[in-house]
């Protein structure tokens, strides 16, 4: 049996040791942080036939653009004690939190693919420590596709994503947790333009809205699961798609920190 607090992790006869629990949380920590966002969107992307909407829309665009903003007003608390603004312990600050969160939406919106270059936008916000606590850059790739994120511990909670293309713009406000538990939902816009007095939009945006059985913390434990019960039960190999996304992600933080590090010089982003 596959369960949330051990796996049935066996050492030792049928005692699980203290370090194989932690080896485990650990793991499980990673999975949450790498899987949460693929799997909301997904759940926000999927209704409707919202594949074929996202095709009309994006794949046979010219130079989309990509805008990404998640933030939230920390207390003082958090801005004098949290692991996230000590240098010492989790020194990549709000890029490494709210803005691993960003890029990774964004790498989902072009199918994972690298840009090659980021720019750091001028003037990141900084703690006495030397630790982010606002910033923002600008990716770009070698087919004109651009996408531009900011993060920040100062501003209000914010969690969009807008995808903008030649025929349509796609909008989800909440691509991180979703405003209510099981339903989420995201908004299309398609060959837009001014009504005949110019006064408003011709057609207007459509909303779509995705009713789900279950949150999306239980369908990320459920794709957890499937993947070690397939390795403990089927002889299955490790799945390499959550670390591939995983080492991509964290390229493209690297390269936005090296970026702010040299003052907002271009970077480009290793492979």
């Amino acid at each position: 049996m596959i369960n949330w607090h051990g796996l049935d992790i066996k050492k030792n006869g049928d005692r699980a040791t203290k370090q194989n629990i932690s080896v485990f949380y650990i793991f499980v920590e990673e999975y949450i942080f790498n899987c949460l966002i693929p799997l909301h969107l997904y759940c926000s992307t999927k209704l409707c036939r919202s594949t074929k909407i996202i095709v009309h829309c994006f794949f046979f665009l010219l130079f989309p653009q990509i805008n990404s903003v998640f933030s939230f007003r920390a207390n003082e608390d958090f801005l004098e004690n949290d692991i996230r603004v000590k240098p010492d312990l989790d020194a990549l600050g709000a890029l490494g939190d709210a803005g691993w969160y960003c890029i990774r939406a964004i790498l989902w919106a072009v199918d994972y693919e690298l840009p090659k270059t980021v720019i750091a936008l001028r003037d990141p916000v900084k703690n006495r420590a030397g630790v982010l606590l606002a910033c923002g850059a600008t990716l770009y790739w070698a087919d004109g596709t651009t996408a531009t994120f900011s993060c920040s511990f100062l501003a209000n909670l914010t969690m969009d994503i807008t995808l903008v293309g030649t025929n349509g713009t796609i909008h989800v406000t909440d691509f991180v947790l979703p405003y209510e538990e099981k339903l989420v939902e995201f908004h299309v816009a398609s060959k837009s333009n001014f009504n005949d007095l110019h006064t408003g939009w011709d057609p207007l945006p459509s909303k779509h809205v995705v009713a789900t059985d279950l949150p999306q913390e239980a369908l990320m434990v459920q794709e957890f699961t499937r993947l070690v019960q397939g390795i403990r039960d089927a002889g299955d190999k490790p799945e390499g798609k959550w670390p591939a996304i995983t080492r991509k992600t964290q390229l493209v933080l690297d390269a936005v920190k090296a970026s702010i590090d040299k003052g907002s010089e271009p970077v480009e982003v290793a492979s």
